[in-house]
């Protein structure tokens, strides 16, 4: 009972439990260069800001993971170290007061952080990559790409920035940013940011909500553009250029020993939150713009910078093309978010007029992935078989997806105006078909032109679609109900 009262009471100062392996002598993962290209490294300062005691008198949740009669934190696979440092971390969250929290696995397949750091409002601020203790891990070159990458999806994809990026093995940790962002890290002092919020998307968790705010370009835009196959139009050669090469290259400071110098190492924690919490919006200071391109049956992602992206997402101007079957190559230029089901893009081909489609991959792994896109896939072709040239599974950057058409979201101001033709799709392409779809919501709603110029709804995520062989039109009008309830989101 001893032990028990002492370890209730440790607080944040009081350190990091000692990390002790078990089961697997096994050491952490590298990536393959395939994955994450080397990422050179240069020694820089990072000015360090005053903790204050309110912060290191704050009781440590970690300590509680401790067996009773013990003193130290067995750990056997990377998941686990990955919940110790976050309890450790989101501690420190919590006595410093800051409004931002941490999120397991958001990204784009294996550019895929193991902890993200949001703000409340969704935006992605941070990232830390946790490895398993190994002789000098932490600087092998593409465990340092790995870092870079997902940093480079924060400042160089979203426009966040200055981005700081944490590697740790819970022994060892190490603190990384762009080199063009030097001299803001050498700086105590800096100015909060007040621009509008550019949001990753994420799917609500408030059930008063009928969808999550719509806060990309091109949802808040008003797109309005048809579909037509380009199989079924001569082949396009024109290709635009990208605008440089990316050095890979991060400024970091010394791999730091949490247990020989642990005050050191906090002293980092708290001040890359708080630089993480001043991320500045829409922030373009040194890093190019950048876009990823995804491989068709390659596991390989690769990031590119280009001084515009080809399609104007504020304004959706662009062609009513959807890309060919041969199409090897497709730039992911707009996070679309994040559901129950799977993450989608917005992509187009790299050509001087692209050809635009959503790229959709599942929450699952690799083979129960396969399975809800395929699934997924034979309800779009029995639903709307209309489109079932341009619905398909197949490997994009060594994961399943599906790739789809592209739909406009309908404006708020105009959704009103289409009530009737949502409540007839409903009946037509659903119940008639004895089909529920159980997440009638604006998110999965959007339009396209057909050949008359007539706006066309569709209701799409088509993996809460279910059998009802016997069911009345009553989920119609609850659907209904819900759905124009709520005239803002």
């Amino acid at each position: 009972m001893i032990v028990l009262i002492d370890i209730l009471g440790k607080t944040i100062s009081d350190g990091f439990p000692l990390l002790v392996q078990h089961i697997t002598e096994s050491g952490g993962s590298i990536p393959a260069p395939a994955d994450h290209p080397n990422c050179d490294r240069v020694v820089s300062y990072f000015a360090l800001c005053d903790v204050p005691q309110s912060v290191l008198t704050h009781r440590s949740g970690i300590w509680d993971r401790i067996t009773v009669g013990r003193s130290d934190l067995f750990y056997a696979t990377e998941s686990t170290l990955v919940k110790y440092i976050s309890i450790f971390l989101e501690d420190i969250l919590k006595a410093m007061k800051l409004p931002i929290h941490l999120e397991n696995h958001l990204g784009i397949k294996h550019i895929t952080p193991d902890i993200c750091v949001l703000t409340y409002g969704n935006r992605l601020v941070g990232v830390v990559e946790v490895k398993k203790p190994d002789t000098d891990i932490l600087l092998q070159p593409t465990v340092l790409g790995e870092l870079f990458d997902q940093l480079l999806l924060i400042e160089g994809f979203y426009s966040s920035g200055p981005v700081i990026g944490i590697l740790t093995t819970g022994v060892e940790w190490l603190f990384a940013w762009f080199t063009v962002d030097d001299n803001c890290f050498k700086e105590v002092n800096f100015v909060i940011d007040s621009n509008d919020q550019y949001l990753t998307p994420v799917k609500s968790d408030n059930p008063n909500h009928s969808s999550p705010v719509g806060l990309t370009p091109s949802q808040l835009s008003h797109w309005n553009h048809g579909l037509e196959n380009e199989d079924d139009l001569p082949v396009d050669f024109s290709e635009f250029d990208f605008s440089e090469s990316i050095q890979r290259v991060l400024s970091t400071t010394q791999v730091i020993n949490i247990y020989d110098n642990y005050h050191t190492v906090f002293q980092h924690i708290y001040t890359s939150f708080i630089r993480m919490s001043q991320v500045k919006l829409n922030y373009r200071d040194g890093i190019p713009r950048c876009v990823f391109q995804l491989h068709k049956d390659q596991r390989l992602i690769t990031w590119h910078a280009i001084k515009d992206i080809p399609i104007n997402l504020e304004t959706g101007l662009c062609k009513s093309r959807f890309p060919r079957r041969d199409t090897k190559n497709l730039l992911a230029i707009e996070d679309l978010g994040r559901g129950s089901s799977g993450r989608a893009w917005l992509a187009c081909t790299q050509s001087e007029n692209p050809a635009i489609c959503v790229i959709k991959f599942s929450n699952k792994g690799d083979l129960e992935g396969m399975e809800h896109l395929n699934k997924e896939k034979i309800w779009w072709d029995r639903i709307y078989p209309e489109f079932s040239a341009m619905t398909k599974v197949e490997i994009w950057s060594g994961s399943y997806a599906l790739v789809m058409p592209h739909f406009c979201s309908v404006p708020e101001d105009e959704r009103r105006t289409y009530f009737s033709s949502i409540e007839q799709l409903l009946r037509d392409k659903f119940h008639a078909a004895h089909l529920i779809h159980n997440d009638v919501r604006w998110r999965n709603i959007g339009t396209y032109l057909n050949r008359y110029g007539e706006s066309i709804v569709v209701l799409y995520d088509l993996q809460s679609v279910r059998e009802s062989v016997n069911q009345t039109d009553n989920w119609i009008a609850e659907a209904m109900s819900n759905l124009f309830k709520f005239d803002s989101l």
